[in-house]
């Protein structure tokens, strides 16, 4: 049995006891590529002592079928070691192995042109409209604008752009044969229509999970040259997202409300660490 480097990479994702680093590992310090099945048997157990092996055969014969269906529903599968591979991606902390990609991939390796716009998934009307016009503004300046497709900000971010026929990157908390929320049913087909990306690296069919949100949050600053924050309270998901651009030195912009309600606490707090702020669309200078 020969098999490619994403099919042993989710193979191996299904066994006891391993996650993202230590599926890395294995695979830098071996040279699995195209490797026989018995051969892989013998140096895993050499080296790696703890596994349970058992039900890897199964693993690889299940890895092989949803390659195979991922294609068929138009979903790429790009491995951490491919020339497709966001090169951004790669430094992020707790990296990603593998991206599942529904759409155009080249936008998804552009970090100078890509923008994340976040924010709460219940902003004020300021909030709201301020999204789009972000979003819009960044658009017509030859950016692509990168979001979590979630209600709010999010939706508005992307809608945005498309309002100005731009490309979009939708990062996406579960896998790509679902939609979330599913009121963005329709969002997300059009982002695909108008050449842009939704991605994720959670495997087509799984659903989300608490976890995940914030698994996805450090992709969409990972993506993204800026980070632009419409709406967030203190402990909301875009809060998240802030940390992880600030662990990966991302510029950083937050709109600064007419008013600070509870929505905006998160607004506030990084406007007082000197973070870049802006009151008007055409004071975000890049």
């Amino acid at each position: 049995m020969n098999f490619d480097l994403n099919k042993i990479i989710i193979a191996l994702g299904n066994l006891p006891g391993i996650g993202k680093a230590k599926i890395r590992r294995i695979v830098n310090e071996m040279e699995i590529d195209q490797m026989e099945y018995d051969e892989l048997i013998k140096l895993l157990k050499n080296k790696f002592t703890n596994l349970d092996l058992s039900n890897l055969k199964n693993y690889l014969t299940e890895a092989k079928k949803l390659i195979e269906k991922s294609l068929e529903n138009s979903i790429t599968i790009i491995n951490y070691k491919d020339k497709q591979f966001p090169k951004s991606l790669n430094v992020i902390k707790n990296p990603p192995n593998l991206i599942f990609v529904r759409g155009s991939e080249r936008i998804l390796q552009d970090e100078n042109k890509n923008i994340a716009v976040i924010g709460t998934r219940k902003p004020s009307d300021e909030g709201y409209q301020m999204a789009f016009d972000v979003a819009q503004h960044l658009t017509k300046k030859g950016f692509n604008i990168v979001s979590g497709l979630a209600s709010g900000c999010d939706t508005q971010a992307h809608k945005g752009c498309l309002a100005k026929n731009g490309l979009t990157i939708a990062v996406m908390p579960c896998g790509l044969n679902k939609v979330y929320p599913k009121s963005n049913h329709k969002l997300a087909k059009d982002i695909l229509e108008k050449g842009g990306a939704l991605i994720s690296e959670y495997l087509p069919d799984e659903s989300t999970k608490p976890f995940k949100f914030v698994e996805r949050d450090r992709l969409q600053s990972g993506l993204s040259k800026e980070v632009i924050l419409i709406e967030s309270d203190l402990d909301g998901g875009s809060m998240k997202t802030i940390n992880f651009a600030k662990e990966q030195n991302k510029k950083i912009k937050i709109f600064f409300p007419s008013i600070f309600t509870n929505i905006t606490l998160g607004n506030k707090k990084l406007i007082n660490e000197k973070n870049l702020n802006f009151k008007k669309v055409d004071e975000i200078n890049l």
